[in-house]
């Protein structure tokens, strides 16, 4: 089952969203937060009981190959691990 995904601009509408989706009964297992800033990201994860994904966390050899991606690119790729074709990602 692919991952249901929310864009966010702001802190506070993502913590709100994070902490409707927490009292609905979602756990922290399930519920991630990824950034730009991954400091940004982990802070909130951190605030909000939600995992963070990191776009740093990946095997060796897709490491190797994002130290050559722009940022736009390692995003995509990341979504593309979670289960979603080129298109949506």
């Amino acid at each position: 089952m692919k991952p249901n995904v929310k864009e966010f601009r702001h802190e506070k509408p993502l913590k709100e969203e994070i902490s409707r989706l927490s009292e609905q009964g979602e756990t922290k297992k399930d519920l991630y937060v990824m950034a730009r800033d991954e400091n940004l990201a982990k802070a909130i994860a951190n605030q909000t009981n939600a995992n963070q994904m990191d776009l740093k966390e990946d095997s060796l050899g897709s490491r190797a190959v994002n130290l050559f991606r722009n940022e736009s690119k390692v995003i995509r790729h990341r979504f593309k691990e979670l289960g979603f074709s080129q298109s949506e990602a």
